[in-house]
């Protein structure tokens, strides 16, 4: 996907990604399991890059070292139990202030605070919002 490789190229060495990655087969399992529906830019993202970082940005992953202790299926299971407002949705992102970042099958990213139970439509799509992530790091 374009729009990932171009982002990529910007920062060059300085992102992290991981080198323990999952194949097409096992990402329909964890759907399955998660009981989401993986977007196309979402689903290009784990099984390219597990998860990113850059400086103290860390997007949620899944790999296969961790398998489903990884950081994005143990936290979007946990929403999921907690919060019903947040099912069907996959986290990607979470502040140090308990703000989640979630996204949809089509790949839109949700804003929701679990302090105030609020969850809202950013009306961008996933590589929009990571690239406005690293651009702000």
């Amino acid at each position: 996907m374009q729009e990932f490789k171009d982002l990529l190229a910007i920062y060059k060495n300085k992102i992290e990604k991981s080198v323990n990655l999952i194949s097409e087969k096992e990402l329909k399992i964890y759907e399955n399991k998660m009981e989401v529906k993986f977007g196309y830019q979402l689903s290009y993202y784990i099984l390219n890059f597990g998860y990113l970082a850059l400086n103290h940005i860390e997007l949620l992953g899944i790999n296969s070292k961790q398998n489903f202790e990884s950081d994005m299926v143990r936290t979007t299971n946990n929403l999921h139990s907690d919060f019903a407002e947040t099912k069907n949705l996959i986290a990607i992102y979470k502040t140090t202030d308990n703000v989640y970042y979630l996204v949809d099958k089509d790949d839109f990213v949700y804003r929701f605070d679990n302090v105030l139970l609020k969850k809202e439509p950013l009306n961008i799509n996933m590589i929009c919002f990571i690239k406005d992530l690293f651009l702000n790091a």
